[in-house]
Formats: structure tokens, C-alpha cells, sequence
């Protein structure tokens, strides 16, 4: 009886472990990985243009949802294809904006968006992460 009980207790922990280790692992900027050129869908915004805003995109690394690449969209408009532990960096004009994310091919996370707002010359990073439930975000971060 005893034996049983270690059993379901250790599964049970085991589990648990699992699924808190599910969630991604932010990158900084140093280290995430530029997203190959061939993955750049639209070449136009790798132009900076006098007064516009920086901006980069990250993707966490770590195993959730790792099987599919994420587009990233500003206003509608593709961006970039992500794969885990990348970057893109690309520049916007001035004003208000959606930065969107769309996971590829059958995942299941689909589309995040978040208003932002950007002034002449910024620098913005955003994180794409997911948490212990499959659940992708997108949100500013300072790392």
C-alpha cells in the first residue's frame, strides 16, 4: 500500500514540475538570435526612416509551442516569421499602432494583438512568451 502511495505521490510532483516547466524563458536582445533574411516578409520596414521608431520583437525560448513559427504584424501588416529564441528589429512611423502575433500552421495559441503608441525616434522591445497553459502573449518588456 505503501508503495502505491510513493507512486502517485512522485507522479503527481513529477507532473506538477512539468507543467510549471512548460512556460518560455525570456531572451534579451543580446542573446536572441536575428530572424533569417529569407523570413523578413516585408523588406520595406528594415529601412529606418528619418523619425521613425525602433522597434523589436522578441520570441521567449523554451519548448511551448516551439512546433510552429509566429508571424508578427504591425497595423495588418506581416512583418516577420519567428521561430523560438529570435528578433526582428524594424521601424515604424510615429503614432498610434497593433502589434499583432499569429502562431503558424495548426497551433492553437492564435492571434494576440496590443495597441501601442510610439513617438519620434523610440526604442520599444516587445516579448512574445507563452505560459504554463499554452497561452501566447505579447507585452513590453525592458529585458
Amino acid at each position: 500500500m505503501c508503495f502505491k502511495y510513493l507512486n502517485w505521490k512522485t507522479f503527481l510532483w513529477v507532473s506538477t514540475l512539468l507543467l510549471n516547466g512548460c512556460a518560455t524563458v525570456p531572451v534579451s536582445n543580446n542573446d536572441a538570435k536575428n530572424v533569417p533574411p529569407e523570413r523578413i516578409i516585408s523588406k520595406t520596414t528594415q529601412v529606418k526612416n528619418p523619425g521613425e521608431a525602433t522597434l523589436i520583437v522578441k520570441r521567449d525560448s523554451g519548448f511551448t509551442g516551439s512546433g510552429c513559427n509566429i508571424i508578427i504584424y504591425l497595423d495588418g501588416k506581416a512583418i516577420a516569421e519567428l521561430g523560438t529564441g529570435e528578433k526582428v528589429t524594424f521601424y515604424a512611423q510615429p503614432g498610434d499602432h497593433v502589434l499583432s502575433a499569429k502562431q503558424t500552421s495548426i497551433c492553437v495559441a492564435g492571434l494576440k494583438e496590443v495597441g501601442i503608441t510610439l513617438k519620434e525616434n523610440d526604442n520599444k522591445t516587445y516579448r512574445i512568451s507563452f505560459g504554463g497553459n499554452v497561452d501566447m502573449s505579447i507585452n513590453a518588456t525592458a529585458f
